[in-house]
């Protein structure tokens, strides 16, 4: 969706180019810079093996982007983490969040997630990405309907459906956050629906039987996730 009377988001794909890539094995494989650290910017904020760093390939023109390295394990993702680790991770990540959005700078500030080849990613080793846009909110292309559907799993304070209006594809998952008490549920709603996508949608990310690593396909079928976030903030789109 576009809108005439807003700017675009415009792709600056001469830096892109210069990316490391670790992604596909019928690529040639640079050295991970996540696991490397004296390849790293200076890091903004520590939690052990947690980490937040400037993006050094801002490929978004116009815009300040962040990396949050989910872990120093570079063949790990988030289906896998433990529920300390999984809550620890998005803590950090809404910390950085709530603070780059009350920074008047930027218009607005995405808060993100893509794993796979077919994502866009670049770099394997798992990861999230905070992007400060200058010039766009990206809220006004949203609407309060993208987040309602078919309710898959509702507890107090969070709930997991189905998107009856996705904004991209054919199927959308929603995990919404209405009670900041509930956050640790909220977190483990994102994994279930992500444990979901790799192990049946996708069938052979993840042993079924084992919930181990299929060792066939782990080297050729990481398969592409994307997730979208609602924190508390449903008001704050229009529902028309």
């Amino acid at each position: 969706m576009t809108r005439p009377d807003m700017p675009q988001l415009v792709f600056m794909t001469a830096i892109g180019e210069q990316k490391p890539f670790t992604m596909q094995s019928d690529r040639p494989v640079s050295v991970c810079p996540f696991c490397d650290h004296s390849m790293l910017p200076p890091i903004i904020k520590r939690d052990g093996d947690i980490l937040l760093v400037p993006n050094k390939y801002p490929i978004l023109k116009n815009t300040d982007p962040y990396v949050l390295i989910e872990t120093a394990d570079c063949e790990s993702e988030l289906s896998f983490y433990t529920e300390d680790h999984l809550i620890r991770v998005f803590r950090m990540a809404f910390e950085a969040w709530e603070e780059m959005s009350e920074d008047k700078r930027y218009r607005s500030v995405l808060f993100l997630k893509n794993h796979g080849p077919m994502s866009g990613g670049s770099l394997r080793h798992p990861h999230m990405q905070l992007i400060g846009l200058f010039d766009i909110d990206y809220r006004l292309y949203m609407r309060r309907e993208h987040f309602y559907g078919p309710v898959i799993h509702r507890s107090p304070g969070t709930e997991l459906n189905l998107s009856d209006h996705p904004c991209v594809g054919y199927s959308e998952f929603n995990v919404v956050l209405t009670d900041r008490k509930a956050f640790g549920a909220f977190c483990v709603l994102i994994q279930k629906a992500v444990q979901f996508v790799l192990r049946r949608h996708h069938d052979g990310r993840i042993g079924r039987s084992t919930g181990k690593r299929c060792e066939k396909t782990r080297s050729i079928r990481w398969c592409s996730w994307k997730a979208r976030f609602a924190a508390a903030a449903i008001s704050d789109y229009p529902s028309k």
